[in-house]
């Protein structure tokens, strides 16, 4: 078994410590590499006994796995030798010379046409191939190990822009809401529902008073029965009054819509608002984006371009009052 110095396999080893020494080198043609041309065999058997061909010419050795060093001593009628496996894949299994830099090279004789080194720089070559595939694979994963680290530092940054924006934002809309609620629009609108439930209100009162007054019972000759009668009956058309003109969405509207300069880019409901008040509804409310996801009102309008606020009555538009974020500080 001729041996070789090559220093490069130092740098990188690839045989596990766990590996049953015996399942990797026995029963298997082992084919030594040598630059002498010769072809040399060796056959490592279970028993402990070793066959070695040397151009056809057999040789009887012993070979003895010590678990102690995990190493191998191997006998012949010249010499005994002490080696460590020092690496190993699917083409060749490396063998070191105990306490030098010295290697045999080991090749399973079923792999020979896939590798069948002729001299020591071919096999320099594979181990330096081997390196820079090695090295490029740790790189890579080092590389990957830093875009995810610079890919969370990035998505952190983007998130405290967001949180920061989404606070100036939610500024800018308090003040369009203090300014909603003084507006002229704001206070129309709300009339309509007042309107509606005043005009309500006040027709159940007058009728009540017309049946229950003297003169209508001293004519029509009423009694309290009947009155109870007329009582509910108009109590029932108060409570009608108030389904018809209660603050829902179908009657009371509160759009906002954000433009840049005249093109729209968004807009929205604030739906059951009035139950909230509006400076809970700029607060709160939240919106579905164009990918499905959920954000605040302050974080899409992001405190940019114009807010329209569009006031509709029975989806008639009553009132539109613009809001420019820009111009707010």
């Amino acid at each position: 078994m001729k041996t070789y110095l090559l220093d490069s396999i130092n740098k990188f080893r690839r045989y596990s410590e766990n590996l049953d020494a015996k399942t990797v080198i026995c029963n298997k043609s082992w084919w030594v590499f040598n630059d002498l041309g010769e072809k040399e065999i060796y056959i490592f058997q279970e028993d402990g006994s070793l066959i070695i061909s040397l151009n056809g010419k057999v040789t009887n050795a012993t070979w003895k796995y010590i678990s102690a060093n995990r190493s191998f001593v191997i006998n012949t009628s010249q010499q005994a030798v002490m080696v460590h496996a020092a690496f190993m894949d699917n083409m060749v299994f490396a063998l070191q010379l105990d306490g030098t830099n010295q290697f045999a090279f080991l090749i399973d004789e079923s792999n020979k046409e896939n590798f069948q080194p002729k001299s020591l720089s071919e096999v320099k070559i594979y181990f330096a191939e081997k390196m820079a595939l090695e090295e490029a694979i740790i790189n890579a994963s080092k590389q990957k190990q830093i875009d995810q680290i610079n890919a969370e530092k990035q998505k952190q940054l983007e998130q405290e822009r967001k949180r920061k924006k989404e606070e100036v934002s939610k500024r800018k809309l308090r003040i369009v809401a203090n300014s909603i609620i003084e507006s002229n629009e704001y206070e129309k609108w709300k009339k309509l529902r007042r309107s509606g439930l005043r005009s309500g209100v006040t027709l159940s009162v007058i009728s009540t008073l017309i049946v229950c007054s003297p003169f209508v019972r001293t004519l029509f000759d009423f009694g309290s029965f009947s009155i109870v009668c007329f009582s509910i009956i108009l109590i029932f058309i108060f409570f009608l009054v108030l389904y018809f003109e209660r603050d829902d969405n179908k009657n009371y509207e509160l759009i906002w819509r954000k433009r840049d300069k005249y093109e729209v880019v968004g807009r929205g409901n604030f739906f059951e608002f009035n139950l909230r008040g509006i400076k809970e509804a700029f607060d709160d409310f939240t919106i579905k984006t164009d990918y499905n996801e959920t954000e605040s009102l302050a974080m899409y309008l992001e405190g940019e371009g114009i807010l329209d606020i569009i006031y509709k009555y029975k989806e008639e538009k009553i009132e539109v009052a613009s809001y420019n974020l820009d111009l707010i500080d």
